[in-house]
Formats: C-alpha cells, sequence, structure tokens
C-alpha cells in the first residue's frame, strides 16, 4: 500500500501495488527527486568552491567589480569615461546591492557573487513555488527547484557569478508569482498587482532589457476585468522605474542616458542566427520541458481554465522572446537563457503534472504509461547534463593566478592592463579602463565610433607618448584592436608572454589565468639589449 496524491486540494487516495512490483516501481518515481537533490546540494557544493576564488571566473565580473567600488567610494557610478573607469552598460541595482553586502563580508568578488547565489537560489524557489501553486504537490516543487538549478550547465554557469542575470530573473520570477497569485486572490489583488509592477521595475533597474516582460504582463493585468487591479501593475512599474531613474539623473546627469539607452541601442543584432534560438540554445537541453509544457496547456483547456493558459501564454512569449531577443545580440552569451529555461520548467514540471493527473493508477497500463513519465523526467537531468564538479575552480587554478598576480606586483613602476583590470588590482597596480567597455565606445557592437571614443583614445595615446606607463599587459587574442596599434605607433614593443613556454605556470594549464603579454617602451627594451 502507499499514498498518491491525486488532485489539487483532493485527499489522498490508496492505490494498491503488487508487492513484488513495489520496489522498482519506487524506484523509478524517487529517481526525478533524487536527481534534484543531487543538483541543489552539489550546486551549493560547488558554489561555495566557486565564491571563495579569489579572482574573476568570467571576464564580465571585472566590470562588475569596478563598479562596486565606485560606489563604496561614493563615486558616481556613470561618468565620462578615462583611463581608469569606463562604465558598463547595464543598470544599477545589481551593483548597489553587491555594494550593500561588501559592507558586512568585505570589499571582494565574495560580496556580488553572494548576491548572486542568493537571487539564483530566490528563482529557485519561486519555481517551486510556482509549480507548486498550480500542482499543491511539495515533491513536483522540489523537482522543479533542482531542473531549473541544473540549468545553470545551459546558461554559461552564471548562477554565482558577479553578474546581473541572476538578480534580473530573481525579480522578474517574483513579479510573476505576484501576479499569479493576484489572480486567485480578489481580496488583496490590487496590492498584489502593486508588488507585481514594483518587482518589474526593479527588474528593469537591473538589466534594461527586462522592460520586455512589462507587456505581457501589463496585458494580464488589463484582463483582469477590474479596473482598479488593471490599473495598479503599471502603477507599480512606473513609480518604482521613475524614481530608479530620477535618482540616477541627480547623481550622473546625462551620462545615465548614455550608457545605459545611447549605446545598448546601438549594438547590432545577428538576425541570420534568428533560428539558432530554438534548434541550438533551448535544443537538446529543453527538448522534454517543451513537450510537457504542451501537455500542461492543453489539459488546462480541455478543463476550460482559460484564464490560466492566458496568463502562461503571455509570461511565455516575454520570458522567451526576453531570451530570443538577447541572444541576437552581437557576442551575447549563454548567460541570457536563464529566463527561458526558468519558464519552461515551470510549464514543463506542470505539464508532467497534468500528466500523471490524466494517467491515474486504476489500471496496470495507466501504471506503466505512468513510470514512463517519471523515467522522461529523469531523463531531462541527464540531457540537461549538470556536473557541479566541473565548474568548480581546481587547486591549480588557486595556484595559476596567484603566481600571476605575484608577479605583476614585482613588476616596477606603473603597469596599465585594460584587458586584465581587476587581477592588475588585486596585484596593487591600480585600476585600468575595462577594455570590452572601451570597445563599446568604439562600435565594436555595432553602430558608428562614437566621439567620445575618439576622445578615449586621444587620451590613451597622450599617456603612452609621455610614457605613463611602464609597461602594458594586453592579450594577444585581445578584441580591441586599438589598444596594441596605439601602443605600437607609440613606440612600446610586444616582449612575449608574460611566463616563457616552459614555465610552471603554462604547466598548470588554469582556465582562469589570463595569458598576457608584456609591452615595454622601445627605448628600455634596446638599452636592455
Amino acid at each position: 500500500m502507499r499514498a498518491l496524491a491525486h488532485g489539487s486540494g483532493r485527499p489522498l487516495s490508496w492505490t494498491f501495488v503488487p508487492p513484488r512490483a513495489a520496489w522498482p516501481t519506487l524506484f523509478v518515481e524517487a529517481l526525478p527527486l533524487a536527481a534534484a537533490a543531487f543538483s541543489i546540494i552539489g550546486f551549493l557544493v560547488a558554489a561555495y568552491l566557486r565564491i571563495t576564488f579569489a579572482y574573476p571566473l568570467w571576464v564580465m565580473e571585472t566590470p562588475a567589480m569596478q563598479a562596486i567600488r565606485r560606489i563604496v567610494h561614493a563615486q558616481p557610478l556613470y561618468a565620462q569615461p578615462s583611463l581608469v573607469y569606463v562604465p558598463s552598460i547595464y543598470a544599477p541595482l545589481f551593483f548597489y546591492v553587491s555594494a550593500l553586502v561588501s559592507s558586512i563580508v568585505g570589499l571582494d568578488l565574495v560580496a556580488p557573487r553572494l548576491v548572486s547565489l542568493a537571487a539564483s537560489l530566490g528563482s529557485a524557489a519561486l519555481v517551486g513555488y510556482l509549480v507548486w501553486a498550480e500542482s499543491r504537490r511539495l515533491a513536483l516543487a522540489v523537482i522543479a527547484a533542482g531542473l531549473f538549478i541544473s540549468t545553470s550547465a545551459l546558461s554559461a554557469f552564471s548562477f554565482d557569478l558577479a553578474r546581473v542575470d541572476p538578480l534580473c530573473v530573481c525579480l522578474l520570477l517574483a513579479a510573476i508569482a505576484a501576479a499569479r497569485t493576484a489572480q486567485d486572490n480578489a481580496a488583496r489583488a490590487i496590492w498584489l498587482w502593486l508588488a507585481s509592477g514594483a518587482l518589474t521595475g526593479l527588474a528593469v533597474l537591473t538589466k534594461q532589457t527586462a522592460i520586455a516582460m512589462a507587456v505581457p504582463l501589463l496585458l494580464v493585468a488589463a484582463c483582469d476585468r477590474r479596473l482598479r487591479s488593471a490599473c495598479a501593475y503599471p502603477a507599480g512599474f512606473l513609480a518604482t522605474a521613475g524614481l530608479g531613474a530620477l535618482l540616477l539623473y541627480a547623481q550622473s546627469g546625462s551620462w545615465v542616458e548614455y550608457f545605459l539607452v545611447r549605446l545598448p541601442r546601438q549594438h547590432s543584432l545577428t538576425v541570420d542566427q534568428l533560428g539558432d534560438f530554438w534548434s541550438h540554445s533551448l535544443l537538446p537541453g529543453a527538448s522534454l520541458l517543451l513537450v510537457f509544457a504542451g501537455v500542461f496547456l492543453i489539459s488546462r483547456w480541455l478543463r476550460r481554465q482559460y484564464a490560466v493558459i492566458r496568463f502562461w501564454l503571455l509570461v511565455s512569449l516575454g520570458m522567451l522572446g526576453l531570451a530570443w531577443g538577447a541572444t541576437l545580440n552581437k557576442w551575447s552569451d549563454d548567460n541570457v537563457l536563464l529566463p527561458a529555461f526558468a519558464v519552461l520548467v515551470i510549464l514543463g514540471v506542470c505539464g508532467f503534472d497534468e500528466a500523471l493527473r490524466r494517467l491515474g493508477t486504476a489500471t496496470r497500463d495507466a501504471r506503466a504509461f505512468r513510470l514512463f513519465a517519471f523515467a522522461l523526467v529523469a531523463v531531462e537531468f541527464l540531457i540537461v547534463g549538470y556536473n557541479p564538479r566541473q565548474t568548480s575552480p581546481l587547486r591549480s587554478d588557486v595556484w595559476a593566478v596567484d603566481r600571476f598576480v605575484a608577479t605583476v606586483a614585482a613588476m616596477p613602476g606603473a603597469v596599465y592592463a585594460p584587458d586584465f583590470p581587476e587581477l592588475t588590482y588585486q596585484a596593487g597596480k591600480g585600476d585600468s579602463a575595462f577594455g570590452i567597455s572601451t570597445l563599446e565606445l568604439a562600435g565594436g557592437f555595432g553602430g558608428q565610433p562614437l566621439a567620445e571614443s575618439g576622445e578615449w583614445i586621444a587620451a590613451y595615446r597622450a599617456a603612452l607618448d609621455r610614457r605613463q606607463f611602464d609597461a602594458l599587459l594586453l592579450d594577444p587574442d585581445s578584441v580591441e584592436p586599438f589598444l596594441s596599434r596605439e601602443a605600437q605607433a607609440s613606440g612600446y614593443l610586444d616582449t612575449g608572454p608574460l611566463f616563457q613556454p616552459d614555465d610552471v605556470f603554462n604547466l598548470w594549464g588554469s582556465r582562469y589565468a589570463p595569458h598576457a603579454h608584456v609591452w615595454l617602451p622601445a627605448e628600455r627594451v634596446n638599452n636592455s639589449v
């Protein structure tokens, strides 16, 4: 005998399982829950190892740390580009929250990574909550949370990185949860819609592209048929986003519009890769999720729950559209897929619940198909293929980057390293403008070089001509060719890699330690020969 929950809010019914079939049945049904537990526990262990790694795990962690230091030192986040700082094109909320956390844990990479970790766990909890709200099955909520965590393998392992995406997705999921709850809670609908709008506004203040979700949620609110509820969502959104914009303008003036609107608007779209989102980004990773999502929508249609279908269709279009549009951005990474996988996990696990309800356990055939459905969910975990060990830094990674930082610290004089600003900052050489941020000015992501690009390059050339830097550290595979071009024009010579080929640094083969080349003034090289 074993208990099986049938239907939302209905009492448990007891179904007899023949003794010989009990253990295989229980084993198969336990597989998705075991996989979810493995994903969650493995993620937490790997997150500890990653968060405590003192150096950047990904290139975009560098501008995050530069922004956080600006906030802590009471400097404007968006300002005129200079040789030591060029603002990033991301909205500010993540940086301000990280700066607040840094006042407790210290001004290093631990603070923003903790913010991302908390946001990712919050997203997993919200994914689980939304599945529970539709199914009233706690086990399915845990499976959904674990499956969402496992999709870190499909989204550039960005769940615990110092990046804006985890916080943005968490805020969007919170907005979706508030809106879904408002549909079933007429007494508190106004406040829930107000909260949903405010959370969407906070998501936009974290990453501007989140504004794409305002339209579908506004349409859901408009379909509420209660005027005050329909007005509450835009009121919460406009009040939050508007107040944030006013505060930013008060601090940084027109530079806010320059970096958050004008530069991103210049990005070119790779329209020729329009179909890659489905054929490469989502598939095969989300194959079974898409199938189960269809089961969920069809089943609710048969139940005539049209408001639920409308809600999830609009939300899905928003979250998938948000991810799809971002993948078209030049040089975008898989971190932009987070919204897509979040909504697909919700719909997929809800579809799995609908399949179980319709199959039931009354007949032998129904129980066989039920086991097949459980097996498919377990297979989905295998398709995603999350391996926590794969994401954890090795001891050799620590040794290699330690050696890099110590070697740079021992270099005499001023060292300028726009390709590795965080590492040279930790080496005590001060800040360098982040190379990819300067590439934004130069039109490297689309559009024409802006006037500020010419001014920055002129300042860089002047600093080189007066030998302000005793050495440059540049990436030989850099995507900012003007850095080495100007260095060469000003009489700097590429003297080769920082570490010779037979150095133990190269034997460690760290994926996080850069292979920098040292550029020195020509007269210094000639005098040493």
